[in-house]
């Protein structure tokens, strides 16, 4: 589904030329800007690695027209419906040709299938509160994929000053089922404490099944404490395996021995 669009946007694929539509199969809340030909490779899953790298930058890889049944990691395209298909001088950026720019390192992060200590230490030489600022803005866009991503980069590269924005997304985490990824975050950023607690708040809306689903988040605090809330809110009977990784991830045997 698609419709013609006032020019006044840039394509957001090829970024060269003005946008002339508006492609909305994805998602028509979050719609893709394109030209007439990037609309057309899409349709065809056949972007170019460059054109794919800026789409998923913008709205993230899992979309349907993204997604890793059509394209590798680095934006080839799988399983093109064309003929002609090329990629000479439309490669997507590497990380060391994103690394010396904050915007495009992010973009980078985000076009990602899964992030890494190479990618996390790329951000060492940046200005940490210009790397703050710049996550803050990106996940203020309505997008899940790419909220996670800068709840992750928060996690693992701003670290404690990221706490007061941490400490706000926790609503938005349990309404879009990110729990376990803003865990992480609450648990390197946010003070001992009100991390472990908030979580522990966020799970009193889940029982059963959803509940065993979504406790996995603590283990991210390593905590002690997380064994009197197993004690209190596991099953007295059937009681599944994921209690007892919980357990063992939460310090279980130096508890039991008294040490």
């Amino acid at each position: 589904m698609s419709k013609e669009i006032s020019v006044h946007w840039l394509c957001q694929a090829c970024r060269r030329v003005p946008a002339a539509e508006e492609v909305r199969d994805d998602d028509p809340l979050e719609p893709y800007r394109l030209c007439h030909e990037c609309a057309n490779r899409l349709r065809y899953r056949a972007l170019r690695p460059i054109e794919w790298f800026n789409l998923a930058a913008l709205h993230g890889w899992t979309k349907f027209l993204l997604h890793d049944d059509f394209y590798d990691q680095d934006g080839q395209a799988c399983q093109p419906d064309v003929d002609n298909y090329v990629t000479e001088e439309n490669h997507a950026p590497t990380l060391e040709m994103c690394a010396g720019s904050l915007e495009r390192l992010i973009d980078y992060c985000i076009t990602r299938w899964h992030l890494g200590k190479e990618e996390f230490e790329a951000f060492k030489p940046l200005v940490a509160s210009k790397v703050l600022a710049a996550i803050v803005d990106r996940a203020n866009a309505d997008n899940r994929h790419v909220w996670e991503t800068m709840v992750r980069l928060c996690a693992n590269v701003v670290g404690v000053p990221a706490a007061p924005w941490v400490s706000a997304q926790s609503d938005r985490a349990c309404r879009d089922g990110s729990l376990f990824i803003w865990a992480e975050a609450a648990a390197k950023c946010l003070a001992a404490p009100e991390g472990l607690h908030k979580t522990i708040d966020a799970l009193r809306v889940f029982h059963g099944r959803d509940l065993q689903k979504q406790m996995s988040a603590l283990s991210w605090f390593r905590a002690t404490a997380v064994l009197d809330w197993i004690e209190i809110n596991v099953p007295r009977e059937d009681v599944a395996a994921v209690w007892g990784q919980l357990a063992s991830l939460s310090n279980l045997v130096p508890t039991f021995l008294g040490t």
